[in-house]
């Protein structure tokens, strides 16, 4: 149970980091190519992209394909196997990231009973209002129910909540021009599903606080999300510079309350400047634009699966290392057994076993002990690397096993096995300690078999000595 719990923890600590970092060059990217997407008028391009980041944040694509491809295809145990040094990195690491995850979760929930608070402070909008909303939602083509209130003291227009959105208008006097055009673009924004990434943004926020990319990756979600609902809009209203100065005149100020909780009509000069200029870029969209869109789109796909894979084959090398470096400094003891176990050694030729074969991954060097401590699934046989040896050369063997094993116990075996499949073995111990002598030249491998039902920790040493 402990050792389940270790490798969760592990498997969660590691997915985080991955993420951000998986997530930051796809961030990076987007960033390095948006301003010559917005150039050519690829607005809905440059939106795609961005929330492919967001989403890069989010999904564990490195640290599932550690798992199936090294935990479960190459049975590679070392990947969540936990030294003392690597034991207390992860630790520390988890502690410093609870206590930001914890401080990111307050503000979120204050933020959110905010919202809550103005929704409940919301009255019931005027039948004009209502008949504009019903009539621009069937044209904007929104299915679900929104409904619209009004709030006393809100600076601009905003629509909240994904599973039930509500659009909030201050409480003022409005002519049918202003109505139609905040309710086109309140709509949209529902159309859209902003408040969904909007809200994935908020998650991302809490999970990566410690990621300085990530605040500006929230403003940007939020000017295109902007800029992709002034897109449909000003399709809709068929005249860019009416939607823009109505917007003006209904108020340009920023809105601070739910930060990334829902989406506000109004916005500061500069903003509403970078807004107006995107869409006068989609004069420019043509063929030939958005075929140079596409390749750079593809080309930034290529760089974030080429980050994918380094960061899976960099992560498991660096963990795996960093394991057996630590592993064998701290759990093995460094001096020589001055002692052989007196255990019956047998000759067979079991090659028809029936057990599944994992290989060790280190290699047998003459003259050089190795030290290996990892688990070995049930019905499973371990086996090294074939070595050629000479007569006379001796393997010395220790294999020690977590496993209370009676003296009789046959289910749990250590030997050499020859080219020709003959072994020689020994069991009957609760741990094993023997001296193989070579008879003959030929190539050689050492095997340690694990026949009981359940999982089984072992460790091993194993030294060739002339």
């Amino acid at each position: 149970m402990i050792w389940m719990i270790k490798k969760i923890y592990i498997y969660v600590i590691s997915m985080i980091l991955l993420n951000g970092l998986v997530g930051s060059i796809s961030y990076l990217c987007f960033r390095k190519i948006r301003q010559q997407l917005e150039r050519k008028g690829l607005i809905s391009m440059c939106i795609t992209v961005l929330r492919g980041a967001v989403l890069s944040f989010l999904m564990p694509i490195v640290i599932v394909l550690i798992y199936f491809i090294y935990y479960v295809y190459e049975e590679d145990y070392t990947m969540f196997a936990l030294s003392p040094l690597v034991g207390w990195v992860f630790f520390v690491v988890g502690i410093i990231w609870t206590i930001g995850f914890l401080k990111a979760i307050v503000k979120t929930i204050r933020i959110q009973t905010q919202m809550n608070q103005l929704r409940k402070r919301a009255c019931v909008c005027s039948k004009s209002i209502l008949d504009c909303k019903n009539q621009w939602k069937e044209e904007v083509g929104v299915r679900r129910n929104v409904e619209i209130k009004t709030v006393y003291g809100l600076a601009v227009p905003i629509i909240c909540g994904f599973l039930k959105p509500m659009i909030l208008l201050p409480e003022r006097e409005y002519n049918k021009e202003e109505l139609k055009i905040i309710c086109i673009h309140e709509l949209i924004h529902c159309k859209h599903k902003d408040i969904l990434w909007k809200q994935l943004c908020g998650l991302v926020r809490v999970i990566h606080w410690w990621n300085p990319l990530v605040k500006q990756l929230d403003m940007d979600v939020d000017s295109w999300n902007e800029t992709y609902c002034d897109l449909e809009s000003t399709t809709i209203m068929k005249s860019k510079k009416r939607y823009f100065t109505t917007i003006c005149e209904i108020g340009i100020s920023p809105f601070a309350k739910g930060a990334y909780l829902c989406a506000a009509l109004g916005e500061d000069k500069s903003q509403l400047k970078t807004r107006i200029l995107r869409i006068k870029s989609i004069e420019n969209k043509n063929t030939r634009n958005v075929m140079a869109g596409t390749f750079l789109c593809i080309g930034l796909s290529f760089v974030v699966v080429a980050v994918i894979i380094l960061s899976t084959i960099g992560y498991h090398k660096i963990y795996v290392e960093t394991v057996w470096a630590t592993e064998i400094e701290e759990d093995l003891p460094e001096e020589e057994t001055e002692y052989t176990m007196d255990l019956k050694e047998y000759t067979a030729k079991r090659i028809g076993t029936n057990l599944a074969v994992t290989k060790l991954k280190q290699n047998i060097k003459k003259g050089e002990e190795i030290d290996v401590v990892q688990p070995l699934n049930a019905k499973t046989r371990l086996e090294t690397k074939e070595l050629e040896l000479k007569k006379g050369e001796k393997i010395d063997l220790t294999v020690f096993s977590s496993q209370e094993i009676q003296r009789e116990d046959k289910d749990f075996v250590a030997g050499i096995i020859d080219g020709t499949g003959k072994e020689r073995y020994v069991m009957h111990a609760v741990d094993i300690i023997h001296d193989f002598y070579v008879k003959k030249d030929g190539k050689y491998k050492v095997f340690v078999e694990n026949r009981y039902k359940k999982k089984i920790k072992i460790g091993i040493a194993i030294c060739v000595e002339k």
